[in-house]
Parts: structure tokens; C-alpha cells; sequence
């Protein structure tokens, strides 16, 4: 499989929170609940959207996937999206290619206004 790794950090404006200079854990807490929300519920479906679009007259299909959750963790620091796409290659080899789209919560709560 064939790999690639994005980075990307949520701005609090994203979950509809506006940026604090001292922000309290429960604060944080819920920030971070709200952008693991925002990355499957929006981010995710946007981007398979997007992809459909810009991809459906090539004939290449994409899968997009947002990273599952434990029910007790709804408030993970960070969530990753990943994309899977066949290889533009025929043969034995046949391998998937696969983005992953590492999206943080916290980097944006701990950066200074």
C-alpha cells in the first residue's frame, strides 16, 4: 500500500468557538469533542464530495473515511480522515494507495491569540 500524511490543524472558527488566551481544560475538553464531531460529520463528507466531483469523469473512484472512535473517547486530541485510492497502474501489483489526513483540535487551542 502506498502511503501519504497531511497535516491539518482545525481553527477554533470551524466548531464555532472564538479563541481564548487562557483557555480551562473544560474548555479544551469540549473543543476538542466538538472538532472529532466536525471532522466526520462535515469535513469528511465534504471532501468525498469534492473528490466525486472532481474525479467522476476519469473514471476513478476514491473511498474517504473518517478514523473510528472508541465510544469512550469522543474527544480525542487529534482525528485522522483517510482517503483510499486505487493504483493507476494494472498488474500483479495492483496496489491501494492510501492519504492520511491527520486533523488536530488541540495545536488550535494551545496557540496564542
Amino acid at each position: 500500500m502506498l502511503s501519504k500524511s497531511i497535516d491539518l490543524v482545525i481553527a477554533h472558527e470551524a466548531v464555532g468557538k472564538l479563541p481564548q488566551k487562557n483557555p480551562s481544560r473544560n474548555f479544551i475538553k469540549n473543543l476538542r469533542r466538538l472538532g472529532c464531531a466536525f471532522v466526520e460529520k462535515v469535513l469528511c463528507k465534504q471532501l468525498a464530495y469534492r473528490l466525486y466531483c472532481n474525479l467522476r469523469n476519469t473514471g476513478i473512484s476514491v473511498e474517504v473515511r473518517a478514523e473510528l472512535l472508541p465510544a469512550d473517547a469522543p474527544d480525542k486530541p487529534s482525528r485522522a480522515i483517510y482517503i483510499y485510492y486505487p493504483s493507476l497502474y494494472s498488474g500483479s501489483h495492483n496496489a491501494r494507495g492510501v492519504v492520511k489526513i491527520h486533523c488536530s483540535m488541540l495545536s488550535a487551542a494551545l496557540h496564542p491569540i
